[in-house]
């Protein structure tokens, strides 16, 4: 129950941002979060990058 309401209000707070803010300042905080996924993956996981995720 908590996953949907976090699902949820992330979509509302995504579609607030683009509203609200510009789109080339957003698509680059967008890819950020794939730096930050694998960093927390390595860190909290221990799971190792492959090559395409390091491209």
């Amino acid at each position: 129950m908590a996953m949907g309401v976090i699902a949820t209000v992330d979509q509302w707070v995504g579609v607030k941002t683009l509203r609200l803010g510009e789109a080339s300042v957003i698509g680059n905080m967008e890819y950020s979060k794939l730096t930050h996924a694998a960093i927390f993956g390595y860190a909290l996981f221990s799971e190792i990058p492959d090559f395409y995720t390091l491209v």
